[in-house]
């Protein structure tokens, strides 16, 4: 009986320790771009979301801001403002506090 109640609380914990979560490392970004119709915004989207560490993504045509959530561990701000940039697009990164970081 001790041997059993013994392997219950091992499967217990492991299955505890296994399931529990590990911190998400990621992080959101907004840019600046010159986007400025629905074309634009479908070929920014498509295009970042084969981006490595991309996980979410989101281009709002009338603000012309794409809004990226991303993998730190994948990628970086970098990357991804040059990922926009290579389609042709300017793109900035925008502060908390609401300016563009160039």
């Amino acid at each position: 009986m001790k041997k059993i109640m013994l392997l219950a609380a091992v499967i217990i914990m492991a299955a505890g320790t296994t399931l529990a979560q590990k911190p998400s490392g990621k992080e959101e970004i907004k840019i600046q771009t010159n986007l400025d119709c629905e074309a634009c915004k479908k070929k920014i989207e498509d295009y970042m979301a084969f981006e490595k560490g991309v996980t979410a993504i989101k281009a709002d045509v009338p603000t012309k801001v794409v809004t990226i959530e991303y993998r730190t561990n994948k990628t970086d701000e970098s990357k991804l403002v040059a990922a926009i940039e290579k389609l042709g697009y300017k793109a900035d990164v925008i502060e908390e506090s609401g300016e563009e970081k160039k």
